[in-house]
């Protein structure tokens, strides 16, 4: 690594430890604070940001266990370390043992810059024993057993939060857990749907190419493409032009879950950022009415911005919330089909969305369970007979899925549960649980966690 580099890479680090910080004071997705940072940053070259992406999701992906072993080394407690000089530590950590291609002395002396850089002189010598001591007695550190604390060993040497941990192993069992644990500490696929308005998948496959972007096709998704190498697609015409979506492949599943047909009135109950209204309005070939609703005003302007780019007719985008009553619909109106994928946990999502794990706690369930069903209960009424209500989560826990619409089906005798086998063909046994629910597994699929159910309005 030259000095050129290393200097840049500095600079790299040092945005690197901002969007660490500030990410602990905001309740922001990750991806937009980077996109943010990048927007309010254009001289940061590809190179740059991409190590700035490295090292921001890898600490925070492996923060779990890189905090235990800083509490076996550091002289103060966890929660008494300066949250700056804290996080300093989890990336110097981080480019030490998780990062081939970084020096290990680059990466402490780097970090004692930062604590200088930051004010914090007098905490240099503490950065730089730490590191070091770290360093020198790494292949020496005894993790916790699985024989004397089997969820709390796999806590630590899997970073997840414990509550989690025992979450999943009253799901899965031991070897699930361990197996889920270590697939969401990997980078998932990167996928993106093809807009089959505008062109075919094997069209666009070809003019990725041509662009540099190694693809393959998705396994379960008819539209979707996946990425053989992450690559800024925003950038491309083929994107500004509409040919693409960037979705991940089990989001293009839940749209297919609808069933959307021609001429129907539609509803998707939460919609930014339109993933899946635009995917509905393609199924439909731009011949159907749908409402997108979205609560967040700052999201409508994405929403629509997508609506446009993707050249998709028929949608009506209104600000609102689904927990009340829906006063943009004429008397007696009511939907075909309803969407509802509804504001969740997001802990299906940990290999892209790894700060969810730290930000939710177990008590978090019980309050989106509860909106959840709020929302399902007045959502119901606004749905025909015969009509199909799709209620879907990218989580895995029972308390969001299960146990919310067993609730609901309690409270509703005219809702029934209704089969998938009819949007999925050769694949529906692989989804469908015992319950006739989807569920997808990062282990078992490699996609994102989701639950879905398919009701039907049947009186």
């Amino acid at each position: 690594m030259n000095k050129d580099h290393l200097s840049s890479v500095s600079i790299s680090r040092e945005t690197a430890l901002s969007l660490l910080n500030e990410r602990e004071k905001k309740d922001i997705p990750l991806n937009y604070l980077l996109e943010d940072s990048f927007k309010l940053n254009p001289e940061i070259d590809q190179r740059d940001r991409s190590f700035i992406t490295e090292l921001v999701y890898g600490t925070i992906r492996w923060q779990g266990k890189i905090d235990w072993v800083i509490s076996k080394f550091s002289h103060f407690k966890l929660e008494k370390i300066d949250p700056v000089v804290l996080n300093i530590l989890r990336m110097g950590i981080y480019q030490c043992f998780f990062l081939d291609r970084v020096p290990q002395s680059a990466a402490v002396n780097e970090a004692v810059k930062l604590a200088n850089i930051k004010g914090l002189k007098r905490t240099g010598n503490f950065v730089n024993g730490v590191l070091r001591n770290i360093i020198r007695d790494w292949e020496k550190i005894a993790y916790p057993s699985m024989q004397k604390d089997k969820a709390y060993a796999i806590s630590i040497n899997y970073s997840h939060p414990l509550w989690l941990v025992k979450k999943f192993l009253k799901l899965f069992g031991e070897k699930e857990t361990i197996k889920l644990c270590e697939v969401n500490n990997k980078l998932p696929q990167m996928a993106l749907r093809t807009n089959t308005l505008k062109i075919s998948r094997h069209a666009l496959m070809n003019k990725l190419k041509e662009a540099g972007c190694s693809t393959s096709t998705s396994i379960y998704s008819p539209e979707g493409i996946i990425l053989e190498k992450p690559a800024l697609l925003r950038k491309l015409e083929l994107y500004t032009r509409g040919f693409f979506e960037i979705q991940n492949e089990t989001s293009q599943l839940v749209s297919r879950l609808l069933e959307p047909e021609e001429g129907e009135f539609i509803l998707d109950a939460c919609a930014a950022p339109g993933n899946k209204t635009t995917h509905i309005a393609q199924l439909t070939n731009n011949k159907s009415r749908i409402i997108a609703v979205e609560i967040n005003p700052k999201k409508i302007r994405n929403l629509k911005g997508n609506i446009k780019r993707l050249g998709i007719n028929g949608v009506k985008v209104i600000m609102g919330d689904v927990t009340l009553k829906l006063k943009f619909l004429s008397e007696g109106e009511l939907f075909d089909r309803i969407l509802l994928d509804a504001p969740c946990s997001g802990l299906g999502t940990l290999r892209r969305c790894p700060d969810i794990k730290w930000k939710k706690q177990d008590k978090d369930l019980k309050r989106l369970s509860e909106l959840q069903y709020k929302m399902l209960q007045n959502l119901a009424g606004y749905l025909k007979i015969g009509g199909v209500l799709l209620y879907s989560i990218c989580t895995i826990t029972q308390e969001e899925g299960p146990l919310v619409i067993q609730k609901f089906l309690k409270s509703r005798k005219d809702f029934k549960l209704i089969s998938f086998s009819k949007s999925f063909a050769a694949y529906a046994s692989s989804f469908t649980n015992s319950s006739g629910f989807f569920c997808s597994l990062p282990h078992k699929h490699n996609l994102d966690g989701f639950f879905a159910a398919k009701l039907v309005r049947s009186l």
